[in-house]
This record gives structure tokens, C-alpha cells and sequence, in this order.
């Protein structure tokens, strides 16, 4: 996989649901990692016959922090992030977060 492209994958696993990260090398929190979390919440938020999520990452490391090249960027804001966060806080099943290597 290039190291340009981002890659949030949500699958069933019989009534599970994996939430997997993969933006190496460190797979860091960036706007477009942001977008596709939201899209895959949203999924998850829909499917009702999924009783828990877990969140994983691929690689060695799981989130090792943001991109900090985007805290540079006009308009940059964590308010999306924030968001996110607060949508798994408030979902009704179960979150795991299946954590290794550096996470931050």
C-alpha cells in the first residue's frame, strides 16, 4: 500500500463490526482519516444487527497521534475530531478499541 493513501476499512465479522485503520507508517490521525472514521461511524450507527465495534489499526503502531502537518493548514480545527470522538462516546453498543504498539 502507498504511503499516500488512507484506508479506513468497517467489515462484519458475524455480529461484530471492525473498524480498521491503516495510514502508515504511524497511521496518524489526518482530515481525510477524519472523513472516512465519520463514514464508517455512520455505517456502523446503521447497522443494528451489530452489537459491538472494535477499533483497530493495521500495522505496527496504533494511532501514534495527528498529522501535524495539517495543524499548519488555514482553517485547520480539531472540531471534527472532537465530534467524532463524541458520536463513539454516545453510540449504544459496545466500543473496543483494540490497542498495540505506540498509541497515543
Amino acid at each position: 500500500m502507498s504511503t499516500n493513501q488512507v484506508t479506513v476499512n468497517l467489515e462484519r465479522r458475524g455480529d461484530l463490526s471492525l473498524l480498521l485503520i491503516d495510514n502508515p507508517p504511524v497511521n496518524a490521525i489526518s482530515p481525510p482519516v477524519i472523513e472516512q472514521l465519520a463514514r464508517a461511524i455512520e455505517a456502523f450507527e446503521q447497522d443494528k444487527g451489530s452489537r459491538a465495534l472494535v477499533l483497530a489499526c493495521a500495522g505496527r503502531t496504533f494511532v501514534a497521534g495527528g498529522d501535524i502537518t495539517a495543524f499548519d493548514r488555514p482553517g485547520f480545527s480539531a472540531a471534527a475530531f472532537n465530534g467524532l470522538l463524541a458520536r463513539l462516546e454516545a453510540l449504544d453498543r459496545l466500543v473496543v478499541a483494540a490497542l498495540h504498539g505506540t498509541a497515543l
